[in-house]
């Protein structure tokens, strides 16, 4: 029976191991998806000269970044449930090796600036969308007031671009902006992640081991009842 146990912990450690990898190929996914769509929108608009189009863009990263953050938070909880539930019954202790090594050590500096430019990968493409709005409208008006005779310096694109749509343009961004620094705060460290699960899990752990000991405590009642029954 024992070894039968520790064979179930077996395949669900393998299960969860691919529901990991599942979601981590997942996550590449999205991403690439997104870098893609954003670069041939803002390559649409470049031809075109229209600054309107680029914010198609914030309509492709934000499902795909809710995506990823979604696989993200499943990662560290399954990862976390792994090494607490999982490995002290199975001879696998990566998840456990691994969050000691991160315990013990930090990344260099480099290994740190590589980390956090992966994770902010929609941060980025925001911010590269945001961006590329006011470079291709800049060229144009500047293009526009030379050919007229009328461009005389950044204070005149400035009094040409001062309209209300393009504040509106403005504070969709901004926002926009704000939304995806949130989120990718609040998702990028997996170390971050597990430390929040991990206290969640404890208390799945502490409530069956309290309906554990109620059980124990009604069968020791019922056997002795049986055994008051037996004597009389």
């Amino acid at each position: 029976m024992k070894g039968k146990g520790i064979r179930n912990y077996e395949k669900e450690y393998d299960f969860l191991r691919e529901e990991i990898m599942h979601h981590k190929t997942r996550q590449n996914a999205y991403s690439t998806f997104a870098c893609t769509a954003v670069i041939t929108i803002l390559g649409g608009a470049s031809v075109s000269r229209t600054q309107w189009i680029s914010l198609l863009c914030f309509l492709i990263i934000l499902p795909c970044a809710l995506k990823s953050f979604e696989s993200r938070y499943s990662i560290a909880l399954l990862s976390i449930y792994m090494k607490d539930y999982l490995e002290p019954h199975v001879g696998i202790q990566w998840e456990t090796n691994l969050s000691r090594y991160y315990e013990l050590t930090d990344r260099e500096w480099h290994e740190n600036i590589v980390y956090r430019l992966s994770k902010h990968d929609y941060f980025l493409y925001s911010f590269a969308t945001a961006a590329f709005y006011w470079i291709v409208l800049y060229q144009r008006v500047k293009t526009d007031l030379a050919k007229k005779g009328q461009y005389h310096g950044v204070i005149s694109i400035i009094q040409t671009i001062n309209q209300p749509h393009n504040w509106i343009a403005l504070v969709i961004q901004v926002l926009f902006l704000i939304v995806i620094a949130i989120f990718t705060y609040e998702y990028y460290d997996y170390k971050k992640l597990k430390i929040t699960k991990n206290r969640n899990w404890k208390f799945v752990q502490q409530e069956q081991s309290a309906e554990k000991r109620q059980i124990q405590k009604a069968v020791l009642q019922i056997k002795k009842r049986g055994r008051k029954n037996q004597t009389k």
